[in-house]
């Protein structure tokens, strides 16, 4: 049987492969097998990087996550967190995620809950396992790392084909159809046709109502962080999953998506590419079902951004300096990114005007226009509008000397006559 020790060792990085020398040399002195499981077993045979590392531990699980923090890691790790219901230890590194997990089975009480978990066979941690292509495990001992693959795992990642274990995989837990999508655009796969019909099958019994929306959020998140996000939202369509959720069927036209490098800023951040999704939706998607689905009072505001940006077109064309500058000033840089990539040229020229003075300081406060003889407060905020307004009108118009003083003493002037 191949040894692929040496191969593996060369294909990830000097740090994990130390890590991993450790990690062996612990188990052996525990007595205790330790295996190599998911992502990075598919990945190594895909040449794909990755610095997910999850192992398997058949025996005392606990104890060999205490020596794996105490002792190999000497507590030197970003962030640590142990569920004790999953039997899972996840360690966030500098150079990799380790998940260390006991080896075990998975029962769903019933369909969308969490499972409840018992240590148990390989055999039986191998088919809890979403699908077949993450199903591979090394066995690891000093200098000889063994593939076990239950039942011809290997091929199906060789013919990048997706398959699930069980027919209740989508029923038990219907985040998997998300992972599904992502592994279809990232590696280039295809559903075998027994997994797309689960889906179908799946969705056709309300398996989203099932589960928690936090969790449906978490999933279409990380379906977003993809590089490919794009096409995996088109997936998720085509299969059906927007009707399921949001009960109607939405726009997958990406040709009007647009790019959000400007002035060479961040591009399409996350809350730009579900802003863009639900820009293109916004008459066909309901305002209210949509905030079903959130309580980010950041994303909430953005929604009413969206939803708002016909009126928005129409109200700030009207707005003078002062005005425009108070409106947006109240804005986020993402929310001005989306004003200005989605405003009309109305917007587009107001934008472009505030750009020019947003970081323009004026020089007088009221306490000078106070000291002027004006203490009406509803006086001095109107000498203040219209002072500002003439400084950054004067600003727009390129000019780069202004005497404010000589501005603000003419309009107090005209205050006081207005007011005799």
């Amino acid at each position: 049987m191949k040894n692929y020790y040496t191969e593996f060792m060369k294909y990830v990085s000097n740090d994990i492969s130390i890590l991993i020398d450790k990690l062996i040399s612990k188990s052996e002195e525990m007595n205790i097998k330790i295996y190599l499981t998911g992502g990075m077993v598919r990945d190594f045979f895909l040449n794909v990087e990755t610095i997910d590392l999850d192992i398997v531990v058949d025996g005392d699980h606990l104890s060999f996550v205490e020596k794996i923090k105490n002792e190999i890691l000497n507590n030197d790790f970003i962030k640590y967190s142990y569920n004790d219901k999953l039997m899972t230890a996840a360690f966030i590194l500098e150079y990799c995620n380790l998940d260390v997990v006991q080896m075990r089975s998975e029962i769903y009480d019933k369909p969308g809950a969490l499972p409840k978990v018992t240590p148990d066979s390989l055999f039986k941690d191998c088919h809890r396992r979403d699908f077949t292509i993450n199903s591979l495990y090394f066995e690891l001992s000093r200098y000889q790392f063994k593939l076990i693959d239950m039942d011809e795992y290997l091929i199906d990642l060789d013919k990048k084909i997706l398959r699930v274990h069980h027919d209740n995989s989508f029923i038990d837990d219907p985040t998997r159809i998300f992972r599904a999508v992502k592994y279809l655009s990232r590696f280039n796969f295809k559903l075998d046709q027994d997994t797309l019909n689960l889906i179908k099958n799946a969705l056709s019994n309300n398996c989203f109502t099932t589960i928690s929306k936090e969790r449906l959020i978490k999933e279409f998140t990380l379906i977003l962080k993809e590089k490919t996000h794009k096409v995996n939202v088109i997936t998720l369509c085509k299969l059906g999953i927007d009707k399921a959720i949001l009960g109607v069927k939405i726009n997958t036209n990406y040709d009007s998506y647009i790019d959000y490098n400007i002035d060479n800023e961040e591009n399409n951040t996350l809350i730009h590419k579900f802003i863009e999704l639900i820009y293109i939706n916004r008459k066909i998607i309901s305002y209210d079902n949509l905030l079903k689905y959130t309580n980010n009072k950041r994303v909430i505001e953005f929604i009413n951004l969206v939803y708002t940006m016909d009126q928005i077109n129409t109200e700030i064309a009207d707005l003078d300096n002062y005005e425009l500058f108070s409106f947006i000033s109240k804005l986020t840089k993402e929310e001005v990114r989306f004003l200005k990539v989605r405003g009309d040229s109305i917007i587009n020229e107001k934008l472009c005007n505030w750009e020019k003075i947003r970081d323009y300081k004026v020089i007088y406060k009221g306490d000078y226009v106070k000291n002027m003889g004006i203490s009406d407060g509803k006086a001095i905020g109107r000498v203040l509008r219209s002072y500002k307004n003439k400084v950054f009108e004067i600003i727009l118009e390129g000019d780069t000397t202004v005497d404010e003083k000589l501005i603000i003493d003419e309009i107090i002037k005209q205050e006081k006559r207005n007011g005799i």
